[in-house]
């Protein structure tokens, strides 16, 4: 929620700064919709880039084009950080999780990928913790 938030508030400032109309009322609609997980955002940003391309406002569309990458951009950024403030696993695990997660899940690997992380990680200390109590227990002390 916070990501799609930080989307809204992103695209709305880009809006307002290339001019556009209704700023606030795109930034909201781009905040709903940048909880879908492929194109979120992107369906708000891109025709707005198109419709300044087509108006002849090539500067304005680089701008866009380019503002709207940086937002798309800024939810893998933004989502590991925020995860790994509520996990006690370290932002580069969540975003390896993420990317990974994505790569091998699709679109819901964005939440699948760091939680079999952090799965795994529990397991793995889970088994060190036991070898270490079974080996103090077999080997007396001296």
């Amino acid at each position: 929620m916070l990501t799609a938030l930080a989307q809204g508030a992103l695209v709305g400032i880009g809006f307002a700064i290339a001019g556009l109309p209704s700023a606030i009322v795109f930034g909201v609609l781009s905040a709903f919709l940048a909880l879908l997980p492929v194109l979120g955002a992107g369906l708000i940003w891109g025709p707005a880039t198109l419709y300044l391309a087509a108006t002849g406002a090539w500067g304005w569309a680089l701008f866009m084009l380019l503002w709207g990458a940086g937002v798309s951009v800024s939810d893998n950024l933004l989502r590991p950080l925020l995860i790994s403030h509520h996990t006690p696993v370290s932002t580069l695990a969540v975003f390896i999780g993420v990317i990974g997660g994505v790569s091998a899940f699709g679109a819901i690997g964005v939440i699948l990928g760091p939680v079999l992380l952090t799965t795994m990680g529990a397991l793995l200390r889970f088994v060190e913790e036991s070898l270490v109590k079974q080996t103090q227990r077999t080997v007396p002390p001296t």
